[in-house]
């Protein structure tokens, strides 16, 4: 029987997080869920080659596709890294950064808010981002080529 109670610490009495919150066993479950995917890929496709996937419309990659994110999404949740789980309105100390830059990426002028997006009750704000690599930076227009000229990878906190 498997139970959905989560594994803790030793150290406390009270079940504070989860055991996979923490390294080395945040890893030790990761690896082992990617290393099941090298069963799970091949024997997914043959089940639903042999029979019938949810909508008779999909192809099986993807068939294979969804059962995967949907195989995945607790991953997350199972290892404490849900986007919920940071404050977006604190700036991250560039200290507590090992390869990224933390950033704040100014809101859209108002002017380039359009259809849907356009309400009284909502108004821009500044988002929370992390460039890589370290200290490159945004270029002199905020676009995504660095300061030294390379590509960054822009991600959104």
């Amino acid at each position: 029987m498997v139970s959905n109670t989560p594994i803790c610490h030793v150290h406390s009495n009270a079940c504070s997080e989860p055991l996979t919150y923490r390294q080395p066993f945040k890893g030790i479950y990761i690896a082992s869920r990617l290393l099941a995917l090298c069963v799970l890929l091949p024997s997914w496709a043959l089940y639903y080659t042999l029979l019938s996937r949810p909508r008779k419309s999909w192809t099986i990659k993807e068939t294979v596709s969804v059962h995967l994110v949907r195989w995945n999404l607790p991953l997350n949740a199972a290892c404490g890294l849900s986007p919920q789980s940071t404050d977006k309105t604190r700036a991250v100390s560039q200290k507590e950064l090992k390869e990224t830059s933390f950033v704040w990426l100014e809101p859209a002028d108002s002017t380039l808010v359009r259809g849907i997006a356009q309400d009284d009750k909502i108004s821009p704000v500044c988002v929370p981002a992390y460039i890589w690599p370290k200290g490159d930076g945004l270029g002199k227009d905020g676009g995504l080529v660095g300061r030294s000229g390379s590509m960054s990878c822009v991600a959104l906190g």
